[in-house]
């Protein structure tokens, strides 16, 4: 449930279609839209990237004031 609040809160910030697909402990898939970027990272580097902590590209570049 966090992590699904995290991801909507995220999305928020942003206009684009995707399909985000996050594995490991706590993961799941989340979409928007159809026919957007499609990522699959592990969910702890995922809000590495969101907290600014390391750098993303294409949808990652999308930060999150955590």
């Amino acid at each position: 449930r966090i992590v699904a609040d995290i991801v909507a809160e995220w999305a928020g910030y942003f206009d684009e279609p995707f399909t985000l697909e996050l594995t490991g402990p706590g993961g799941g898939r989340f979409t928007r839209g159809e026919g957007g970027e499609s990522v699959s990272i592990d969910m702890v580097e995922f809000i590495t990237i969101l907290a600014e902590r390391a750098e993303g590209d294409g949808l990652l570049r999308h930060t999150l004031p955590l």
